[in-house]
């Protein structure tokens, strides 16, 4: 053998050695009825999970009719990837077998399937008869399914049970003796399918890794700083680390799809102060909606997020400043210059023009994204998410013609089948919706959904899946093999209201963390568990400032902190200018709080900088807030009440007739 072909085999050999080994790739098909599509969305969120977690040593390619551009000219089946030619099926059922198939798409032998589910079962059944593959993963839901109201929905709904039921007994079932003949997974609830899919398809997925490679041992997929978020709400760009609320997040998802059909895509999310509102939109629903497919016909999205207090006193300026911000609808602006000063003005445009100008934007945007093709303009929608909508009734500068202009448009848009509204409030606010019956009868049917607190379950996700994205472990006690994450996840839930505290936790022990990426009891202890480590954190913020800017911390609340003007039974947060900060000493103070995050900064719509609490849970946890608050509760409610005179004085001209009256109200005012 000449040594030219020995030495190309040995470099071969060597360069085999040096490359990495080819990514493998897992194809999973999803098979379900309409009747669990909510499972469908979280059987999306858990393969997209799963893949994050084996990272780059198996690809997850999950088959969606959704994601593929079907044509009209064939059916769903001769158009998508056979499910056996996948190497996992997943079929989820629970009281339809699915619809009929076109005639000529028959059986070797000549008869016809009953649905689309029953042709995928059994071509992905023929398939492993014939090569080993896929694995077929079946789950039946038992919860009752509730019956139609009307007659021939009736009928079908018994129909397509029976025929649910044949399906079942032909290929699960012993005629004999009733026993079953093949493995399928009851789940009740769609947290038990979550949790019982994660597993299954984790083992089947765990073969295929590298010789000797353990999932658990993978590098991490989150490389982007802490995976932990503090006292900030998650954002979309940190989907990836979002976890434990799957379940809430497929909800919101199906609700909104139903009130679209009812031609109002709107849905508003309640949950205590703390419970998680915010992020479980932004980081959870937000980047699973704007996928096409999962809702709706669109075939692009843009998204905006705003809060009321975004527009210093003016909701409507905060809800134009969102349609056009990036990632929305920038064309609004480029294409009317007048945009954001035509919203300010007074009286406000009306809903309907304002409604149809973002139509016109999304028009734009469609066009942009297709630009230099043949074909017609994207169907490009918009999801706008109305964070903490209490704002609308705790910023004394809102009144009620603002509050009503502003539901009016947030209507107009919801009901224009092209804009996607989330919304989401306080749960202690919420019995003032009363005074807002456009917002009562945009939310009627399926449009609110009551967030609960985390079960143990789900907190344990909370804690344990985002470290494990980043490479994180949690130290194990060696004398009692005792678990760190296990005793956080344990505390945690016996406070429902203490995600916030969770999350703040959890930063400070990554901050804390050993060389060896581990998060450690010491540090824990050290912060003084859940409740402690916030505590802590505020109080050596102050030990560390000088005993004048100590003494200037009453100033500084008192303008972060109010209370609604008509409700004292609990302390909002608000967002003050940072010129209302000008002493020496209130400066030292803030500026101290901002940089330990216990503060945060944002520009107002003029571009000056303004200050806020960085979550309300300060003002329930922090014992020195609590008592501030009760000793200057008096004073911050006639704070209030004077800002809205002041507010009501200026909106009538400066009328001598909404002057302050003489006795009380002028007494408060000049205290």
């Amino acid at each position: 053998m000449s040594s030219a072909p020995v030495a190309a085999a040995t470099t071969a050999a060597l360069d085999a050695k040096r490359s990495p080994p080819a990514l493998k790739s897992l194809r999973i098909f999803i098979s379900s009825p309409s009747d669990v599509a909510e499972e469908r969305l979280i059987a999306r969120r858990v393969i997209g999970r799963l893949g994050a977690q084996f990272g780059d040593a198996v690809h997850f390619e999950p088959v969606f009719w959704e994601h593929k551009p079907l044509v009209a000219t064939a059916s769903f089946q001769e158009q998508l990837l056979r499910p056996s030619e996948t190497d996992i099926v997943i079929v989820v059922l629970w009281s339809r077998l699915g619809t009929a198939l076109p005639s000529h798409i028959r059986r070797a032998d000549g008869t016809a399937y009953g649905s689309g589910t029953e042709f995928e079962f059994e071509d992905a059944l023929e398939g492993f008869k014939r090569t080993g593959k896929p694995g077929i993963l079946v789950y039946r839901k038992t919860a009752l399914a509730a019956l139609p109201a009307e007659t021939e929905l009736l009928e079908e709904h018994l129909r397509q049970k029976q025929a649910l039921e044949r399906f079942v007994a032909k290929w699960f079932r012993n005629d004999v003796d009733g026993t079953f003949k093949a493995a399928f997974h009851n789940f009740e609830s769609p947290a038990d399918f979550e949790d019982l899919l994660e597993a299954h398809v984790a083992g089947l997925a765990e073969p295929h890794l590298p010789a000797g490679a353990d999932v658990r041992g993978l590098a991490p997929t989150w490389r982007k700083g802490s995976p932990f978020r503090g006292l900030a709400a998650f954002e979309p760009e940190h989907a990836p680390v979002f976890f434990g609320r799957t379940a809430a997040v497929a909800s919101v998802l199906m609700k909104l799809r139903l009130q679209a059909e009812s031609h109002r895509a709107f849905v508003l999310v309640v949950s205590m102060s703390g419970g998680g509102k915010s992020s479980l939109v932004r980081a959870g629903v937000l980047p699973l909606l704007t996928q096409p497919g999962v809702v709706g016909s669109a075939t692009c999205w843009r998204y905006a997020v705003m809060r009321p207090s975004d527009g210093q006193g003016h909701l409507m300026t905060a809800l134009a400043r969102a349609v056009v911000q990036p990632g929305a609808l920038p064309e609004i602006e480029m294409a009317n210059p007048g945009w954001l000063a035509m919203a300010a003005e007074r009286p406000d445009p009306s809903a309907v023009q304002f409604a149809e100008r973002v139509c016109a934007g999304l028009d734009d945007a469609g066009r942009a994204d297709v630009e230099g093709d043949a074909g017609d303009a994207a169907q490009c929608h918009l999801a706008l998410v109305v964070d903490q909508l209490e704002e609308i009734f705790s910023d004394h500068r809102i009144d009620a013609a603002d509050r009503e202009s502003f539901v009016a448009a947030i209507a107009a848009l919801a009901r224009s089948g092209r804009v996607w509204v989330i919304a989401t409030m306080r749960s202690d606010v919420y019995p003032r919706l009363a005074e807002l019956p456009g917002l009562i009868e945009l939310k009627e049917g399926e449009g609110q959904f009551d967030l609960l607190p985390p079960t143990v379950r789900e907190i344990g996700q909370i804690i344990r899946l985002p470290a494990a994205a980043s490479g994180l472990r949690f130290e194990v006690r060696t004398s009692t093999a005792e678990r760190l994450d296990d005793a956080i996840r344990d505390a945690a839930a016996k406070n429902p209201g203490a995600l916030p505290l969770l999350q703040f936790l959890l930063e400070e022990l990554y901050k804390r963390r050993r060389a060896d990426d581990v998060l450690t009891f010491r540090a824990y202890e050290e912060l003084g568990g859940v409740e402690g480590a916030l505590v802590q954190r505020a109080e050596s913020v102050l030990a560390g400032v000088s005993p004048s800017a100590r003494l200037a911390l009453p100033a500084v609340l008192r303008e972060l902190v109010t209370f609604a003007h008509d409700d004292d039974s609990k302390a909002l947060r608000r967002i003050a200018p940072r010129t209302a900060f000008d002493s020496a000493e209130a400066t030292e103070l803030v500026d101290a709080l901002v940089d330990a995050r216990l503060l945060v900064t944002a520009l107002d719509e003029q571009g000056h900088a303004a200050i806020s609490l960085a979550h309300e849970a300060l003002l329930e946890f922090w014992p020195r807030l609590r008592e501030w608050r009760e000793q200057d509760r008096e004073l911050l409610l006639v704070h209030a009440r004077l800002s809205v005179a002041t507010r009501t004085w200026e909106r009538e001209g400066r009328s001598g007739d909404f002057l302050l009256a003489r006795g009380k109200p002028l007494g408060e005012a000049k205290t």
